[in-house]
């Protein structure tokens, strides 16, 4: 049995993709919402909420988990820090399926741009610079921003979940703050969401283009924002890391008998 860590694009692709090879999958899902996505197109057991390196190692204890396939999002480093620990004490190999970085560094309006490390980095250089600032950068980091800037000059694009919603309103954002969609966008989208809010600066993860970055950045280039590129952070060298679906697979049919 092979448990697929998702919540991300690239995990429910590998758990179907897995699935339709005919390997037994078993797939997670960190909202309501990724499972009913991942329902869709998935028909093995989805485990649904957060999961800890507790709650994996029983998961994998009762499921006779075999191997593990971390496709969380690149910025959950939690689950991923989860997912090395309970594959340690399950004694079963871990493999990252890792998000596609896309051509970023070649990106005209990236070499403008200003890399941090960090959110914390991100929210006292967007500070610097005057006007309103777009944050594309997840609920969860939301109150850094706030915290150092203030709620006054923050716009949000947050993912249109009750959880989102909730914590918009504990950090005091006013509905006219606040975009609650789904992305990816298109240029034109975000060009106009951009307009809409009235800013001057854009923050924004290193997504890859999965996360529409390529669109972000186009679209910040034509209306002349600052942007500020929070880099995804590094994994350690423990980890068999894959950029692609078809290379995981080719791997898992070359190595494991499930």
């Amino acid at each position: 049995m092979i448990l697929v860590m998702g919540g991300t694009t690239e995990g429910r692709k590998a758990a179907v993709e897995l699935e339709e090879e005919g390997f037994p999958v078993v797939a997670t899902a960190t909202t309501s919402y990724g499972e009913e996505l991942l329902k869709a197109n998935f028909s093995g057991e989805i485990l649904c909420g957060v999961l800890d390196k507790e709650d994996l190692y029983e998961a994998g204890l009762r499921l006779g988990i075999k191997l593990l396939v971390d496709a969380t999002h690149p910025f959950a480093l939690t689950a991923t820090q989860n997912a090395w620990e309970a594959c340690a004490g399950l004694q079963i190999p871990y493999l990252r399926l890792e998000r596609d970085y896309g051509d970023v560094e070649n990106s005209s309006c990236c070499k403008a741009v200003i890399k941090v490390e960090s959110m914390e980095e991100a929210a006292r250089e967007a500070g610097k610079f005057p006007g309103k600032i777009f944050l594309a950068v997840g609920s969860s980091s939301m109150e850094e921003f706030i915290r150092t800037i203030g709620v006054e000059r923050i716009a949000v694009r947050i993912l249109p979940t009750s959880y989102s919603l909730q914590l918009c309103d504990e950090l005091n954002l006013a509905p006219q703050q606040v975009a609650a969609v789904q992305g990816p966008f298109s240029k034109e989208f975000n060009k106009e969401m951009f307009v809409h809010f009235n800013v001057s600066t854009l923050v924004t993860k290193e997504s890859g283009p999965t996360g529409g970055l390529p669109q972000k950045f186009a679209a910040a280039e034509e209306l002349g924002l600052n942007v500020i590129l929070v880099k995804r952070p590094s994994y350690t060298p423990m980890e068999k890391t894959f950029f692609s679906i078809s290379s995981l697979k080719e791997f898992i049919r070359s190595h494991w008998i499930i």
